[in-house]
């Protein structure tokens, strides 16, 4: 494809660096409207990643937080959030649950792990392009707290973005972003990506 020549190889060269194997395919095989350039598109699907941690360091966070255990977790919560901590329990969040509730659809409810509160239902779900799990909407307005963030201060992000807090706890949740509809949610409703830590949430399975 011509997205593999001349000022296009550099840019795919760049996003690989934020994107993984299976987003980066995705990527490429996403049409680019006539008004949006290959750059502009690349930038709407690249999702920045927790740096890596070295194995000493991921093996003494293992041995200290854990599905049953979130309190070292829980502990390190700031509203409002600041960068450091943010990343830090980005990659404790990925490091311990995996982020497996970005893969899951399964019928049920997504709480706080911290308090319980209910947060959001499966059926906001849809498949984003980052590593976390991505919703369309929480279960009601008031199962979140919200913190508005300054327009291109968030990661160069160019449409709305806000910090995401559980309403009943302040815990951290992650970020929501105006760009669903163009990121994978092809609901009718399709307009903010909530794109919340899996370690930061319980899921509990629908009783039939």
């Amino acid at each position: 494809p011509d997205v593999f020549r001349g000022e296009g190889l550099g840019v795919v060269l760049a996003a690989c660096a934020q994107l993984g194997a299976a987003n980066l395919l995705r990527a490429i095989s996403q049409p680019v409207g006539p008004k949006a350039s290959i750059a502009e598109e690349w930038q709407a699907m690249a999702c920045r990643l927790p740096a890596k941690l070295p194995k000493e360091e991921r093996d003494s966070l293992r041995a200290a937080i854990s599905l049953t255990d979130r309190s070292g977790y829980f502990e390190l919560s700031r509203c409002p959030i600041n960068a450091e901590i943010e990343q830090r329990m980005e990659q404790i969040s990925s490091l311990v649950s995996g982020e497996e509730y970005a893969r899951s659809f399964n019928p049920g409810l997504y709480s706080c792990a911290r308090c319980g509160h209910a947060l959001y239902a499966h059926t906001s779900k849809f498949t984003g392009p980052c590593l976390w799990p991505s919703f369309r909407a929480p279960l009601e307005v008031s199962s979140l707290h919200t913190i508005a963030v300054a327009q291109g201060a968030y990661n160069h992000y160019s449409c709305s973005v806000v910090e995401l807090y559980c309403a009943g706890c302040s815990l951290f949740l992650g970020h929501a972003f105006e760009d669903g509809a163009t990121t994978g949610d092809t609901h009718p409703d399709a307009r903010w990506r909530h794109c919340v830590l899996s370690l930061s949430l319980q899921f509990a399975w629908d009783v039939v």
